[in-house]
């Protein structure tokens, strides 16, 4: 059984605690109306821009995890099963408990979550699936230096020449696209191949580094949201929005590389972390469901710029914490549900082998 990396787990586990966060907060409470308290627009904002990376640590992590990983047709099945069960689970619940918000488009997108691309993360790893052996084979052939170019250069166009997100290059779409997802598990692939750099393997100024970098990233933020500037239709600064934007791909790959260099001595911890990491993907699938994405999270959570800076900051983690740990109490029952009919399935098949021998012998 290969052995599962803490730092990989830790990475999953707050990455995807951090979306639950984004999208109650960014979603859930500023889409419709922007608040008025100043200082809760302020915080807010600085928790955006640090949650905003969670996509990415998704993505780097595909590509540390997957460069020298056996591509694995079944684990791709299986996932496409943990898709297809969510996202019917949540069409069900409409169907029999808010009947009247379904129409003829939604429940197709949840009956056909890939075609319809339900899930524009899910659809991305498609491709990155289908393209994963080729992406292997080239880069664990390239050398040091080239492979060093290579980051730079992509680095270069996909995240500093489109800092304008009303100009797309190269159909990036500010990140929601197979092409982002590629590129990130270039830059992950990299890390397992070489390491990091040795200046960067002192936490201490690892966590400066990503300070500063979250500093400059929240200024210019807020800086285009006072000047106006690169605004969408609910009036935010584009720039949050942005997985590509350049202080987002930096900010990414430092948070990456200072979690994943966490240790745990601690069996418990360590099981209940891998255990979390297992079933994380399962609180992506919940949440962005475009039925609950659009009835139950958009505007849901317009009173937290009611509340005070510390409230505001308490009632997001707790509701942060129940779509996260609802969605893999969810996935619990769905893996039994899996293991038991695969299970049968397997008792069966030898029943009938063993019972094929005795008639033939007789």
């Amino acid at each position: 059984m290969k052995q599962r990396i803490f730092g990989i787990d830790l990475i999953r586990v707050i990455a995807m605690f951090m979306i639950m966060n984004y999208h109650l907060l960014l979603n859930g409470s500023w889409m419709t109306v922007q608040p008025t308290n100043t200082i809760n627009l302020f915080l807010g904002r600085v928790i955006v821009e640090l949650t905003v990376i969670s996509v990415n640590l998704f993505a780097l992590v595909s590509g540390y995890v997957g460069l020298h990983s056996h591509h694995r047709i079944k684990r791709f099945v299986d996932l496409w099963l943990q898709v297809l069960f969510f996202s019917w689970l949540v069409l069900l619940y409409f169907w029999f408990f808010r009947k009247n918000q379904l129409t003829t488009d939604n429940i197709l997108h949840n009956l056909f979550p890939t075609y319809f691309k339900a899930y524009w993360y899910w659809n991305g790893y498609v491709i990155l699936f289908v393209l994963m052996p080729i992406l292997n084979k080239g880069l664990s052939r390239l050398e040091k230096v080239s492979y060093r170019r290579l980051i730079i250069g992509v680095f270069l166009l996909t995240s500093v020449l489109t800092v304008n997100p009303q100009n797309d290059m190269f159909n990036l779409s500010m990140g929601y696209s197979g092409l982002w997802l590629i590129i990130l598990y270039i830059y992950g692939a990299y890390f397992k191949r070489f390491g990091m750099p040795k200046i960067l393997k002192s936490k201490v100024l690892l966590f400066f580094i990503i300070i500063i970098n979250w500093c400059f990233l929240v200024g210019i933020s807020y800086y285009l949201h006072i000047h106006k500037v690169y605004l969408d239709v609910n009036g935010l600064a584009m720039s949050e929005f942005q997985y590509n934007f350049s202080l987002i791909t930096t900010l990414s790959i430092f948070v990456f590389l200072l979690l994943i260099q966490i240790e745990s001595q601690n069996k418990m911890m360590s099981n209940i972390i891998t255990f979390l990491g297992k079933h994380s993907f399962s609180a992506y699938l919940l949440q962005t469901n475009p039925l609950v994405f659009s009835f139950l999270i958009t505007g849901q959570y317009l009173f937290l710029q009611k509340l005070t800076p510390l409230n505001m900051v308490l009632n997001l983690i707790l509701y942060a914490s129940i779509w996260f740990f609802g969605a893999i109490i969810i996935d619990i029952i769905r893996s039994c549900i899996f293991k038991m009919f695969s299970l049968s399935h397997y008792k069966l098949g030898i029943k009938s082998k063993k019972e094929n021998y005795k008639n033939e012998k007789a």
